[in-house]
C-alpha cells in the first residue's frame, strides 16, 4: 500500500509535467502564431498562412493564408520589401497535407537580395478593421541544371554523349554535387558541377529509358531534370535529320510534321505541332486554339496547303478533325475516334457527328485538301472503318436499315453495294482504287469475335485466312496497287505468319518465325515490313524486300520503335524525333583501298593555302565520301 509520502511524491510529479505540457503547447514555435485574448475578439483575425517559418523559396513562391472574419474581407495583401501582391479567392481552396487555404497569391522577389526576408500579410474588412501578420522565409534559389547532351527523346545508336553542367545562386560554393541516374542500366555517374560522358546503351536495345539529373546546392536544396531517350543498335540506320520534337507524325520529301510539349498546357499529353522545311530547316510552328489541342495519341497528316490533324475538346475530350491551311485553323467536324481521319494524296475522310450522335449517329465527309471544299459521301450512318485513296475514292462499312454491317464503295458521287450480307457484318475495309479488302466477322460471339479477312477484286472474292478472334486493319492486313499483305495462322501453334499476294494471285510466305508477327507498311512493288516480339521488352522490325525481282527472303532492320516509310523508292525511319536512312540489302563488309601505286600531291603551296591531288580509292560497290584531316 502505498504511503502518504508517495502520493504527495505522485501529485507533484503529475502537477510538474502538466505545467511543461502547457508551456510547450503555448510556446510559439509550435503555433501558427501566438494571439492575445484581444487578438481573439478582433472582428477580422488570419488564422493560417503559407508557407511555413523559415521555408526556402525561390524567385517566385505562392502565399496562401486563411482569414475569420465577422464583416466582408476587402483585401488580403502580401508584402516582402518592395514587392506586393494581393491575395484573391480562387474557385477551390489551395491545401497542403496539413491544412486548406482560402485566399492565394504568386509573390515573385527577382531582384532582391538572398537570405532571410519577412513576409507580411494585411487583412483589411469593410468596416476598416485590420489584422497583419509576419513570418520569415529564406530567399534562396534552387541549383540550375544545364543539359547540353542529349535532348529529350533523343536515340542512342547504341551510344550517346552525356553532357551536363550546374549552377548555383551561391557564387562562392556553387553546386556540392551533380548526379545522372540511368534507368534500366543500374548506373550513376556522379560529379560536382559538370558531367562529359560517352555512354554505351547496347544493352538495352530497342526499350526507352529516363535519364534522371540529379543537383545539390549548398542548402540541401535539389533540383531534378529529366530525359527520355530510345535505343536502337541497329547498323542499317545512319540519321538524317532531327526535329526539336517527340514525335514525327508524317514525312513528305520536302517537309516534316512533327509533335512537341505544348508548353502552355503543362504536366499534361497536349502537344503543339510544327512544320520544318527539310531543304532549308525552317520552322513553321501551327498555332493552337484556346479550347482544342492534339495529343501525344492523335495523328496528324501533310497536306498541299499546309496539315490536317485531330485536336481533343479541352473540356470534355471529345474529338476535332482541324486542318490548318493559308494561316488559319478550320475546325470540320467531330469523328467517333481519332481511326475515322484517313488521308491519302489530296484527300481526306472522316465521320461528323450529327447532333446527339449516340441517337443520330454521324455523317461521311469527303474533303478535297487542294480546293478546301467538303462533298458529304452519306448523310447519315452507323461507321464500322473508312478508307480513302490518292484520288478521293471512298470504301466504308455501314449498316443501311440492316443489323449487319456491308462493305460500300463511292467513287465520284456514284455509291456501290460491294457486299450484302444479312448474317455476317463485314468491317474495317481497305482499298487501292481496284480492289478492297477487309474482314468479316463469322462468329457473333462478343467474346469470341471470330474473323475472316477477305478480298474483294476485279476477279471475285476471296478469303485469304480465317482466325477464331478479331484481327485489325493495318498490323493483319493491307493492300497497295494489287498487293495485298495479310496475316495467317501457321503451324499447330496457330502462330500468326506475314503472307504477300501478288496483283496476279500467287501468295507466298514472307516470315517463318516463332512467334507473332504483325504487318507495318506494304509498299506499292510488295515489299513488307513485319514486327516480331520474341521477348517482352522488344520488338523487332524485318524486311522482305521487291519479292518481284525473286528476293524473298527478309532481313532485321531495326527495333520496333521505329516507324518506317517507303518514300520516292527508298526507305527511311523515324524514331521519336529523329529521321533515319535505312540501309537494305546485304552488308558492305569490305572497305574501300587505294591502288598500290598511290600518292597524295601538294601543289601551289602559298601560307594559307595547298592544292592537294591523289589517285582515285577502289570499292566493290562505291566509294560515297572521303575525309582530309
Amino acid at each position: 500500500m502505498p504511503t502518504m509520502s508517495t502520493i504527495s511524491l505522485n501529485v507533484r510529479r503529475f502537477i510538474i509535467a502538466l505545467l511543461f505540457i502547457i508551456l510547450l503547447v503555448s510556446h510559439p514555435a509550435y503555433l501558427p502564431f501566438s494571439e492575445s485574448a484581444a487578438a481573439a475578439d478582433s472582428p477580422i483575425r488570419i488564422t493560417g498562412y503559407y508557407p511555413g517559418r523559415d521555408e526556402l523559396v525561390g524567385d517566385e513562391f505562392r502565399v496562401a493564408a486563411s482569414v475569420d472574419s465577422t464583416y466582408e474581407v476587402k483585401q488580403l495583401s502580401a508584402e516582402v520589401e518592395t514587392v506586393r501582391v494581393d491575395l484573391t479567392q480562387p474557385d477551390y481552396p489551395f491545401c497542403t497535407r496539413i491544412r486548406c487555404y482560402d485566399w492565394t497569391g504568386q509573390l515573385r522577389i527577382a531582384g532582391l537580395s538572398k537570405g532571410k526576408k519577412t513576409v507580411t500579410l494585411t487583412a483589411i474588412d469593410s468596416r476598416g478593421n485590420r489584422d497583419t501578420k509576419s513570418f520569415q522565409v529564406i530567399y534562396d534559389e534552387k541549383p540550375v541544371i544545364h543539359i547540353a547532351s542529349p535532348l529529350n527523346k533523343a536515340v542512342a545508336t547504341p551510344k550517346l554523349r552525356i553532357q551536363a553542367s550546374c549552377t548555383d545562386d551561391d557564387v562562392a560554393i556553387g553546386c556540392t554535387s551533380l548526379t545522372v541516374k540511368i534507368g534500366g542500366l543500374e548506373k550513376t555517374i556522379n560529379g560536382v558541377d559538370r558531367i562529359d560522358e560517352e555512354v554505351s546503351f547496347a544493352s538495352l536495345d530497342g526499350r526507352t529509358i529516363r535519364l534522371d539529373f540529379w543537383a545539390k546546392d549548398s542548402r540541401g536544396q535539389e533540383t531534378l531534370k529529366q530525359r527520355d531517350i530510345s535505343i536502337d543498335s541497329s547498323d542499317k540506320l545512319s540519321r538524317m535529320d532531327t526535329v526539336d520534337g517527340i514525335a514525327i507524325l508524317d514525312i513528305s520529301p520536302d517537309r516534316i510534321l512533327y509533335a512537341k510539349p505544348d508548353k502552355d498546357k503543362p504536366f499534361t499529353d497536349y502537344v503543339q505541332l510544327e512544320i520544318k522545311n527539310r531543304l532549308t530547316g525552317q520552322v513553321t510552328p501551327i498555332p493552337t486554339l484556346r479550347d482544342k489541342a492534339p495529343n501525344n495519341n492523335s495523328p496528324g497528316y501533310l497536306t498541299p496547303q499546309g496539315a490536317i490533324f485531330i485536336a481533343n475538346d479541352v473540356e470534355n475530350h471529345h474529338n476535332n478533325v482541324v486542318e490548318w491551311r493559308d494561316g488559319q485553323l478550320l475546325v470540320l467536324g467531330k469523328p467517333d475516334s481519332i481511326g475515322s481521319l484517313k488521308v491519302k494524296g489530296d484527300y481526306a475522310l472522316f465521320t461528323n457527328a450529327l447532333g446527339d450522335y449516340v441517337v443520330d449517329g454521324y455523317t461521311l465527309v469527303l474533303r478535297n485538301l487542294v480546293s478546301g471544299t467538303n462533298q458529304e459521301v452519306i448523310p447519315k450512318g452507323r461507321f464500322a472503318g473508312i478508307d480513302v485513296t490518292a484520288n478521293g475514292e471512298v470504301v466504308f462499312s455501314a449498316t443501311m436499315n440492316q443489323g449487319t454491317h456491308n462493305i460500300y464503295k463511292w467513287a465520284q458521287g456514284t455509291l456501290t453495294q460491294i457486299t450484302n450480307d444479312t448474317v455476317n457484318s463485314n468491317i474495317n475495309p481497305l482499298t487501292d482504287g481496284s480492289s478492297i479488302v477487309y474482314a468479316r466477322r463469322i462468329d457473333p460471339n462478343p467474346m469470341k469475335q471470330a474473323e475472316s479477312i477477305i478480298v474483294q477484286g476485279p476477279a471475285g472474292s476471296q478469303t485469304l485466312s480465317t482466325f477464331d478472334k478479331s484481327t485489325m486493319e493495318g498490323t493483319d492486313y493491307q493492300i497497295n496497287q494489287g498487293w495485298v499483305a495479310f496475316t495467317k495462322e501457321e503451324g499447330s501453334k496457330r502462330i500468326r505468319q506475314t503472307w504477300v499476294q501478288a496483283p496476279d494471285g500467287t501468295k507466298r510466305q514472307v516470315s517463318d518465325l516463332g512467334s507473332d508477327s504483325s504487318i507495318v507498311t506494304l509498299t506499292s512493288r510488295g515489299d513488307v515490313v513485319f514486327k516480331n516480339s520474341q521477348k517482352f521488352i522488344k520488338d523487332n522490325l524485318y524486311l522482305s524486300e521487291n519479292p518481284a525481282a525473286g528476293r524473298g527472303d527478309y532481313m532485321y532492320i531495326s527495333s520496333g520503335l521505329l516507324k518506317p516509310l517507303w518514300l520516292q523508292g527508298k526507305w527511311i525511319g523515324a524514331i521519336n524525333g529523329t529521321l533515319f536512312a535505312v540501309r537494305t540489302g546485304t552488308a558492305d563488309s569490305t572497305p574501300p583501298t587505294w591502288p598500290k601505286a598511290s600518292r597524295l600531291n601538294a601543289s601551289d603551296v602559298t601560307s594559307s593555302s595547298v592544292r592537294l591531288s591523289w589517285n582515285a580509292a577502289e570499292d566493290d560497290k562505291a566509294v560515297t565520301g572521303l575525309q582530309a584531316v
